[in-house]
């Protein structure tokens, strides 16, 4: 009997699991795919909100491994900077070039060489300054968007294309 109880006890919460990550991608398959220059013209519109873009990954970090930037697949070249968080393990730098579909929350922050520069001198660095981040930011100027309200996603699932 006791064997029975246990064995129902586990099934419950299997089931339970199973319905909550079902529930996850439902809720995934919602959000409506936008496009990566509509996130970055119009930061403060998204804030806070998921998101689901599609792109390449055109840089993955080196020095911390725990984010990328996200290129658009046509237009201008824009891309944003995807926070990689729990999922970091699964990625690496030979995945550059590679097109993957992003879901995640999207956050915006000042964003510009100097605090980027300020932020690292907290970690004992002397000046890593990524040249992507310094191109996108040009490229941002070039397009007319400011690259002050800078846009990035906190990355809560993807699919490699």
């Amino acid at each position: 009997m006791k064997r029975f109880a246990l064995l129902l006890i586990a099934g419950l919460f299997f089931a339970g699991c199973a319905q909550q990550g079902a529930k996850q991608e439902v809720a995934e398959e919602a959000v409506p795919a936008i496009g990566i220059a509509e996130v970055l013209t119009h930061p403060m519109d998204f804030e806070g909100q998921p998101v689901h873009l599609t792109g390449v990954i055109n840089h993955m970090c080196r020095h911390s491994g725990d984010k990328l930037r996200l290129a658009e697949l046509e237009g201008e070249g824009l891309s944003i900077e995807v926070l990689l968080g729990e999922l970091a393990s699964q990625f690496n730098p030979e995945m550059e070039g590679k097109e993957i579909e992003v879901y995640g929350i999207l956050k915006t922050r000042v964003n510009n060489l100097e605090a980027l520069e300020e932020m690292h001198s907290h970690e004992g660095e002397e000046g890593h300054e990524c040249e992507t981040t310094t191109e996108a930011i040009a490229l941002m100027e070039a397009n007319g968007l400011d690259p002050d309200i800078g846009a990035y996603v906190e990355m809560t699932s993807f699919e490699v294309r």
